[in-house]
């Protein structure tokens, strides 16, 4: 689903040290992250392609009130991943941020599955990225720009994908926080029988295989203060 295009002039307009271990202000003249489509059916998996299904959500669960988004809805709740066949060390705060860019990502609305086309090889999810604040501002005459602040949170899992898999269950994220949005433990859940029926409804007789996801926490892009 297409909605505002990434801009060329991005500056960072200010920094907060605050909730889920940082949160960045970033200013732009003409746009966000374009929200990547989830699938429903077998036909949309291309042959080349790998079916990533899992979910993510907080526990306590996120308040609507705890985003702020100017009428762009799409983002209400929703977690962008960002990707690499590595894990790469951040040389600055904002870096995980400007990642979603340049990598591939898989994305999905808390509490909810998702199923994300994915290339077939193993990978990392170095991190996961929320929208927390969208607003517009004017700067100058016909001039406005895009302000949005994120939340970055704890990954490095490791996902398994092996030749020949179409579809690998991961298991559901949780991220257990605090009023704040800090992290305090993750929490990797097997609901594999729990999501198969949905998964045969949409997908058929196509296999799903359970790979767990590891969380090498010494390697971890960002940290939460305590093993997990």
């Amino acid at each position: 689903m297409d909605f505002l295009t990434v801009l060329n002039n991005r500056k960072k307009s200010g920094k907060l040290i605050f909730i889920a271990l940082l949160m960045v202000i970033f200013t732009t003249s003409c746009g966000l992250n374009n929200v990547k489509k989830t699938i429903y059916s077998a036909a949309e998996l291309p042959s080349d392609k790998v079916l990533v299904v899992g979910r993510v959500l907080f526990d306590p669960a996120m308040t609507e009130e705890s985003q702020s988004l100017e009428g762009q809805e799409i983002y209400r709740y929703l977690m962008m991943f960002v990707c690499d066949d590595k894990l790469t060390p951040l040389k600055e705060d904002n870096e995980i941020f400007s990642r979603l860019a340049k990598r591939y990502r898989i994305e999905g609305y808390l509490d909810d599955t998702f199923y994300a086309v994915s290339e077939p090889e193993a990978f990392y999810i170095e991190a996961g990225v929320m929208y927390k604040n969208i607003y517009t501002s004017s700067c100058g005459y016909k001039c406005t720009q895009i302000n949005y602040e994120y939340l970055s949170f704890p990954g490095s899992f490791y996902i398994n994908i092996k030749p020949g898999d179409r579809a690998v269950y991961i298991g559901t994220i949780i991220y257990e926080r605090d009023n704040f949005y800090n992290v305090k433990r993750i929490i990797i859940k097997d609901d594999y029988d729990k999501e198969m029926p949905k998964f045969r409804r949409y997908f058929g007789n196509m296999k799903l295989r359970k790979e767990l996801i590891r969380e090498p926490a010494e390697d971890a892009i960002l940290k939460i203060g305590a093993p997990y």
